[in-house]
């Protein structure tokens, strides 16, 4: 009996032992459990703030061609702060996160500015972004051992909005066509020279892509500020050869170097109005001229220029416009482009005979004989992500959005 006894009383100590034992078992299995959940929710609150800025942002953005032209802006403040605080929902943020309004840098602007609190008003004039704070609570599995029952992850996102300031943003695909127009339209004339630069005013750009708002922009011959092709440097690494092979290549398979504007940007010389080139453009349309056909008719960047000038070491930011402003053109020239605009491709005509340039649909003709090269299509304005700015030139802006933290 006594040794029975023993053994029972040995059997009890060891059971308080591992009793003991699970304790900080227990605790660290639920650190890891917990952390890792804790990790997760964390994530899922980031994903939240930058979706919510990134929507606010958007909103945002819609206004700025209204706003550089002084005209009525569509999106309210409390447009704005409504699709933030419907974001956040759909990314499981119950409750609606807290934002203010930012400058071009994303810090928030003196006061603060609270979005929501305008109301019917636009936005101010001075933002250009949102900061977005949002929290959601969680609970705890084995940690509420130690008496840990729940814990809140918060997250704050920056999201601005502008003009894009560079070309081929690395975010994005390019979408980029290496030929460049006036920042104004111009017509060509008899001999298929352009005629004086930006003559015909400001592009017209629209949201409608019907008949009735097409453009033709023309390409004119070699002359003095001429339309032109232009070589990017570095060379593509993807393109080989020269003149018209290596131009066609490069609208297939836009190369992917940021460049930040302005800059200047030498051109290809020799001949390079060939059949090839013309097929690359194509690439990018739908077979019916004058009928907007989405998903086959594309979105495109081409870049403006204000002035030309010869042996700018390129591609740089160079110096800034001749004054006055050089017409001539040599073997080396080069373009200082300034904006870029955003056009839905309909269809190319750069071959030696282009009749099409001439009549419908589109307008207005493209001047000149019947040889005149063009592009047809709708100039528009897009919402696409990247390095953005404050506008400069709003004659041809492509229109983003930035998280920037």
């Amino acid at each position: 009996m006594n040794a029975l006894a023993h053994r029972r009383r040995q059997d009890g100590q060891t059971l308080v032992i591992v009793a003991l034992a699970m304790i900080p078992i227990l605790l660290m299995v639920g650190l890891v459990v917990d952390g890792g959940y804790a990790f997760t929710q964390q994530r899922r609150i980031q994903n939240a703030a930058d979706a919510a800025a990134n929507a606010g942002a958007v909103m945002m953005v819609q206004n700025l061609p209204f706003r550089v032209k002084g005209q009525p802006q569509p999106r309210s403040d409390s447009a704005v702060y409504n699709e933030i605080v419907a974001v956040a929902s759909t990314n499981g943020v119950a409750a609606a996160p807290t934002s203010v309004y930012t400058d071009i840098d994303g810090n928030p602007l003196p006061g603060p500015v609270v979005v929501g609190s305008l109301g019917a008003a636009p936005p101010p004039d001075a933002a250009y972004g949102v900061e977005v704070q949002g929290s959601i609570p969680f609970g705890t599995f084995f940690a509420r051992v130690a008496g840990f029952t729940g814990f809140t992850a918060s997250a704050k996102a920056t999201a601005v909005s502008g003009a894009v300031t560079s070309i081929c943003a690395s975010t994005e695909p390019c979408g980029f066509i290496p030929v460049t127009f006036p920042t104004a339209l111009t017509d060509c004339d008899n001999t298929g020279a352009q005629t004086a630069f930006g003559s015909g005013g400001a592009y017209a750009t629209t949201d409608t892509p019907v008949a009735a708002t097409e453009v033709i922009v023309p390409l004119c011959g070699t002359a003095n500020g001429t339309v032109g092709w232009l070589k990017i440097l570095p060379d593509n690494p993807a393109c080989h050869g020269n003149g018209a092979d290596e131009l066609a290549c490069n609208i297939l398979s836009p190369s992917r170097t940021d460049l930040p504007l302005p800059i200047w940007i030498d051109a290809y010389t020799g001949t390079i109005n060939s059949s090839g080139v013309q097929d690359a453009l194509n690439t990018f349309t739908g077979p019916t001229p004058g009928l907007y056909e989405p998903g086959l008719d594309k979105i495109v960047q081409i870049p403006l220029y204000d002035c030309i000038d010869n042996n700018v070491p390129q591609p740089s930011p160079g110096h800034p416009c001749p004054n006055p402003a050089l017409v001539g053109v040599g073997t080396n020239t080069s373009y200082r482009i300034v904006a870029i605009a955003a056009m839905i491709l309909d269809k190319a005509y750069i071959q030696s005979s282009n009749p099409e340039c001439q009549v419908a649909p589109g307008s207005p003709p493209a001047g000149g004989n019947g040889s005149t090269a063009c592009l047809k299509g709708w100039l528009t304005q897009i919402v696409t992500s990247g390095t953005v700015g404050i506008p400069t030139n709003p004659l041809g802006t492509v229109w983003g959005v930035q998280l920037i933290r």
